[in-house]
């Protein structure tokens, strides 16, 4: 990581740069929270990042099997 907040620091997308048009993509989540995630998860290929997205509807219904 190239930062460094506090672990009671709560991580996530700029307040600042989110409209109705350009809406958040990832959850705010605590820093403490994200470290012992990031430590203890196991990827299965897939990025620490995954499971911080916030899925939209579009995405829930192309990712389900029939």
């Amino acid at each position: 990581m190239f930062f460094n907040p506090k672990f009671e620091a709560e991580i996530g997308p700029a307040t600042s740069m989110l409209t109705p048009q350009n809406p958040p993509l990832f959850k705010r989540i605590g820093m403490e929270e994200y470290v012992k995630d990031f430590f203890s998860r196991n990827l299965n290929g897939k990025s620490h990042l995954e499971k911080m997205r916030i899925k939209t509807h579009e995405e829930d219904s192309t990712n389900t099997t029939a």
